[in-house]
């Protein structure tokens, strides 16, 4: 896969901060964010793991966000000069959130890790 299919370093330790357990193929070795596959045994995120950070694919944290913390990203492209994309935040129990921050994403990946990042300071902003 490429590596923008793949969660930030940065984003990768705010899921685990909120909990992400998923399992996951890859992660970040260090705190340089050095990134590291491995088709051995599955990582999952742990409390007493302070070198290694589970590295989700955008769609996991996409997932995750979704089924766990009740936050669903909606990416959506915009068709000017050149194809661009947007991203909408939506919770399950408070509807829309405007966290969007006026930019036009040139990619889908770039729009859909921008809505993980904004879903995840809401999360921390408001405490779930």
């Amino acid at each position: 896969m490429n590596p923008e299919d793949y969660v930030s370093y940065p984003l990768a330790l705010a899921l685990k901060k909120h909990g992400f357990d998923w399992e996951c193929r890859d992660f970040y070795w260090t705190s340089d964010g050095t990134f590291k596959h491995t088709d051995a045994p599955v990582h999952k995120n742990s409390e007493h793991c302070t070198t290694m950070v589970a590295t989700p694919t955008l769609w996991q944290a996409q997932k995750w966000l979704r089924e766990v913390k009740k936050w669903h990203i909606i990416v959506e492209p915009r068709i000017w000069e050149q194809q661009v994309y947007d991203f909408k935040l939506w919770h399950y129990y408070r509807g829309y959130e405007n966290a969007n921050r006026g930019f036009d994403y040139l990619s889908y990946e770039a729009a859909l890790s921008a809505g993980i990042e904004a879903a995840l300071e809401l999360i921390e902003k408001k405490g779930e």
